[in-house]
């Protein structure tokens, strides 16, 4: 691992190791008139890279809060190592520029920006990319950039590889679908017994409104009926009678004072029997009038 405010390196080439790690919290410049091959981790807040030949290869990460790559070709991609694939990644935390006259972005490998990113030919003196590049190819990878992208290219390749398409022939299978026994079927009008109708079947069916209802008579009238007033046809049902039986129960006796039931009351000869029918009022008979015998003529 290498770490400075700054990283400035210069040669006829640099190859970064899948351990190896260049980090600096300033700006990191790495130039080689060859080739430039990252396998490890490169994170800066500028991060610039020139050379004739970029390969960001499997394990390799760069990383800046601004990325500038110049290179005749670049290329970033997976890269199988120890029996695993590992995916390549160039990410920019605000802005991204690559000056490439070849770009290769290939076999799920990621080029990401938070910010905006420019792809073109070549940087300017701000390291933003400019010019006309000949070829972008984009092939089963990804190209993800939150802000704006600009591409300036002559031919621009977006393909997903390894694709296949086939047709399934139509397979028509006939069923038949078959209702339960317990299911029914059939009209609800007319005959006014829901079961006739109803997926559900009732051991017994209760008609509770009024007085004269019971379980078999069906043809009680409903409830809303019970509190309509009369109609003429029908004549109005008389008001019931009672009993007045507190009137005429004595109250219970005392139980410790109770010996044997009291002796029935005996009638008077002089005394008007009361005779109780269901009427609330009592009603008094007259005493009988005595017998005279008839005269003679």
């Amino acid at each position: 691992m290498l770490q400075a405010p700054d990283l400035t390196a210069q040669a006829n080439t640099i190859t970064n190791t899948a351990t190896g790690r260049l980090l600096t919290s300033g700006h990191a410049q790495l130039t080689a008139t060859a080739t430039l091959t990252n396998r490890g981790l490169i994170d800066a807040f500028t991060t610039h890279l020139s050379a004739a030949t970029i390969d960001n290869l499997g394990t390799g990460r760069l990383y800046g809060d601004h990325i500038t790559l110049q290179a005749q070709t670049l290329t970033n991609r997976d890269e199988t190592s120890d029996g695993h694939t590992h995916t390549a990644t160039i990410a920019a935390r605000q802005r991204l520029d690559i000056g490439a006259d070849t770009l290769r972005n290939t076999a799920n490998a990621m080029i990401l920006s938070d910010g905006d990113a420019a792809i073109g030919a070549t940087l300017d003196n701000a390291l933003h990319a400019t010019g006309i590049a000949a070829l972008l190819d984009n092939r089963s990878a990804t190209i993800d950039i939150t802000g704006t992208l600009n591409i300036t290219t002559t031919t621009l390749n977006n393909i997903r590889e390894n694709v296949h398409i086939a047709h399934a022939p139509d397979v028509v299978t006939e069923a038949r679908l078959e209702q339960p026994h317990w299911r029914k079927n059939k009209p609800n009008g007319g005959s006014g017994d829901f079961r006739l109708s109803s997926n559900y079947d009732a051991h017994e069916i209760y008609y509770l409104n009024p007085p004269t209802s019971s379980k078999t008579n069906p043809t009680s009238p409903p409830m809303a009926n019970r509190s309509a007033a009369p109609s003429s046809a029908s004549p109005p049902r008389p008001a019931p009678t009672f009993m007045p039986v507190a009137a005429s129960m004595p109250a219970k006796p005392n139980a410790a004072a109770w010996t044997s039931p009291p002796a029935p009351a005996t009638a008077s000869c002089c005394t008007t029997p009361t005779v109780r029918t269901n009427s609330p009022t009592p009603t008094t008979v007259p005493p009988p009038q005595p017998m005279t015998a008839p005269s003679s003529a």
